[in-house]
C-alpha cells in the first residue's frame, strides 16, 4: 500500500483518521463509540477569565473515543501543512482535561505524524507516542497496545476498590495467575513388595524421562475466601489434546491450593505453604494418557488415585516461587496394597499485582 499523502484536513479524516480508529475497533453506536466534534463549554473561570460578564469560550473535539465502561481518548486531527506546537497540544489536553470528556490520552494527528499525551502531563513534557504516519493500517498495527479497545479496557479501567484483606503485601485480596512453569526435578517409586523386582526396574528406568520435564501454567486465579484462607487454581498449557481431554476427565483443573497463613510470605527464611488435596477414580475401559510413552491407552482395570501436594514459596516482586512435591496413591482395583509415587519439582508463577 503506498504512503498516506493527504494535502488538506479532511483528508487527514478521511484517508488515515476513519480507517485508522477502524483498525484498532472503533465504530460509531457501539460499546467501543466514535463521536465527532462533540461541542464543549469552558467557562471563564478555567481559562483565567475572572470578569463576571465574559462570556464562555468553546471548541470541538474531532474525535472523541469511548470504550464503554472503561474509559476514553481523544483525536485531533490537523492539516499535514500544521505542525504539532505548543498551542495544539495544549488544545488538545484542554479537551481531554475537560469534566465532560475525562479523557486519559490526548492524541493530534497532522498525516505524517502522530503523537499522544498522557492528560495529566504538559505541553512541554516528550509525549507517550510520536511517529511518522506511513498508512493508517500500520499506524493502528504500531499503537493497538495503548490505544485499541482492549487496551484502554486494561489500563484505563476504575481502580477496583478492595476493602478486604490482600493476599500478600502490597496485593488485592483477589489477583490473576499470568502464567509460570514447573520443571520435574526427582521422582520415586514405593511399590508393594509382591510386585517382580524386573517389573519394579523397568517402571522405575520409564519414570526418569519425566526428570527435566517442564509444564506450563497458562492462568488461573488466586483469592482469599470467607474464612480468610488464601486457595488457588491453575490452568494448564497442555501440549497433546488427548493429555486435555484426560485432565478434564480427572477434573485436576479443579484442584485448589490451601494456604493458611495470613498473608503470602515474601521471606525466604519463612516461606508459605500452599497445600492440595484431591482424588479421581478412572473406570475400566476408560482412555488414559500414557506420559511416559507419549500417548493414549485403554485402562485395562480401574483406578483410584489420591493425590497429595505441597508447594512451599516466597513472593518475590510478582512472582511465587520454590519447591513442590506430590505424592499420588494409585489403587488398582484387584490390588491388595496401592503404589505410591512421589515427585519433587520446583515452580515459578506470576501474579498480576494490579
Amino acid at each position: 500500500m503506498e504512503s498516506c499523502k493527504p494535502t488538506k484536513e479532511a483528508d487527514v479524516r478521511e484517508d488515515i483518521a476513519v480507517p485508522f480508529l477502524k483498525a484498532l475497533g472503533y465504530a460509531r453506536g457501539t460499546e467501543n463509540d466514535i463521536e465527532r466534534e462533540r461541542l464543549l463549554r469552558y467557562e471563564a473561570l478555567q481559562l483565567g477569565r475572572k470578569k463576571p460578564n465574559d462570556m464562555p469560550l468553546g471548541g470541538k473535539a474531532d474525535y472523541l473515543l469511548t470504550v464503554a465502561g472503561a474509559g476514553r481518548w481523544v483525536l485531533e486531527t490537523k492539516s499535514p501543512y500544521e505542525d504539532i506546537d505548543l498551542d495544539t497540544i495544549d488544545q488538545t489536553l484542554s479537551y481531554a482535561r475537560h469534566p465532560e470528556v475525562c479523557a486519559h490520552y490526548a492524541a493530534i494527528l497532522n498525516g505524517h505524524r502522530f503523537v499522544v499525551f498522557d492528560r495529566s502531563k504538559s505541553s512541554n513534557d516528550a509525549p507517550l507516542v510520536d511517529l511518522r504516519v506511513t498508512t493508517a493500517e500500520t499506524l493502528a498495527l504500531e499503537v493497538e497496545g495503548l490505544l485499541s479497545p482492549v487496551a484502554i479496557k486494561r489500563d484505563c479501567s476504575p481502580p477496583k476498590v478492595d476493602l478486604s484483606q490482600g493476599i500478600a503485601k502490597g496485593f488485592r485480596s483477589r489477583a490473576d495467575i499470568l502464567g509460570g512453569e514447573i520443571v520435574h526435578v526427582h521422582n520415586l517409586w514405593d511399590f508393594p513388595n509382591y510386585l517382580p523386582q524386573q517389573i519394579k526396574d523397568s517402571i522405575s528406568a520409564s519414570t526418569q524421562k519425566l526428570v527435566g520435564l517442564i509444564s506450563t501454567v497458562k492462568g488461573g486465579t488466586i483469592w482469599r475466601d470467607d474464612a480468610s484462607r488464601i486457595r488457588a487454581q491453575l490452568k494448564w498449557n497442555l501440549p497433546h489434546q488427548d493429555l486435555t481431554a484426560f485432565m478434564q476427565q480427572t477434573k485436576f483443573e479443579d484442584f485448589e491450593y490451601v494456604c493458611l497463613d495470613s498473608v503470602i510470605s515474601d521471606d525466604p527464611e519463612k516461606p508459605s505453604v500452599f497445600e492440595m488435596l484431591g482424588a479421581f477414580r478412572l473406570d475400566a475401559g476408560q482412555p488414559v494418557f500414557n506420559v511416559l510413552r507419549w500417548n493414549s491407552e485403554i485402562l485395562q482395570v480401574a483406578v483410584e488415585t489420591v493425590l497429595c501436594g505441597q508447594a512451599t514459596g516466597f513472593l518475590r516482586g510478582d512472582t511465587f516461587a520454590g519447591i513442590a512435591t506430590m505424592q499420588q496413591t494409585i489403587r488398582p482395583q484387584n490390588f491388595p496394597t496401592p503404589v505410591s509415587f512421589h515427585n519433587e519439582m520446583k515452580f515459578s508463577v506470576r501474579v498480576d499485582t494490579r
